[in-house]
């Protein structure tokens, strides 16, 4: 479920083509009104920042990621002459919190007043573990294996662990081909720093202990 506003339940965003758009990036996307009330965030989001879904729409965005009582002073959105010079532009590039750096996309209505606003969020590169991305051949051929060979077992890993989301199961599915930590880094486009959190992640949801071995349990499934 997700509410637009605090208490607001909106059932057709539930299965919006928008919704499941923002739910497959890899990448930490939300959506806040000009108010800085988060709206939306996506499953990436709430994954990677060790979030409820419930506790955070209608909290201020800076009070989450930031643990502030006011929005940082390079926020363009913070006045209005921020506002205005954002009108003519695609993004900006602020700093969010340690490791990530936030570009947010300002969305107007016809009558040219700010809507809502799009941040997206990617961890700063870290030039000694950046990963170039994968080619699309390799890309084209890792997700047949992983729809196709694989289907069964993310079957299974779904029905004993229906909290997975999409994203979680790529990951264990990427695991389960024996792909090292800097191949999936690759895959996903991100640090390898970022994978490796989201195994200690994973091992959460699945109620695996931290003596556990995740490849080792995943390659037994």
């Amino acid at each position: 479920m997700f509410y637009m506003d605090k208490d607001q339940y909106i059932p057709e965003l539930e299965t919006s083509e928008l919704v499941d758009l923002l739910n497959a990036f890899g990448d930490i996307l939300f959506i806040t009104d000009e108010n800085f009330n988060i709206k939306f965030m996506n499953h990436q989001g709430i994954e990677e920042l060790d979030l409820n879904n419930r506790d955070i729409i209608g909290a201020k965005c800076y009070k989450i990621l930031l643990d502030e009582d006011e929005p940082p002073e390079i926020c363009p959105f913070k006045n209005r002459e921020g506002f205005k010079e954002m009108q003519n532009r695609t993004g900006t590039g602020i700093y969010a919190t340690d490791g990530y750096v936030l570009r947010a996309y300002p969305i107007y209505n016809k009558k040219g007043r700010l809507r809502s606003i799009i941040h997206h969020m990617v961890p700063v590169p870290v030039h000694e573990e950046k990963v170039p991305g994968m080619d699309d051949l390799v890309m084209s051929a890792i997700n047949q294996k992983i729809h196709e060979e694989l289907y069964n077992f993310r079957r299974r890993l779904s029905k004993k662990y229906p909290q997975l989301t999409p994203h979680n199961l790529t990951h264990c599915s990427l695991i389960r081909m024996n792909m090292s930590t800097h191949e999936i880094a690759r895959y996903f486009n991100v640090n390898p720093t970022s994978i490796q959190r989201a195994r200690v992640r994973l091992k959460k949801k699945m109620n695996l202990s931290r003596r556990d071995d995740l490849v080792q349990f995943l390659f037994n499934f």
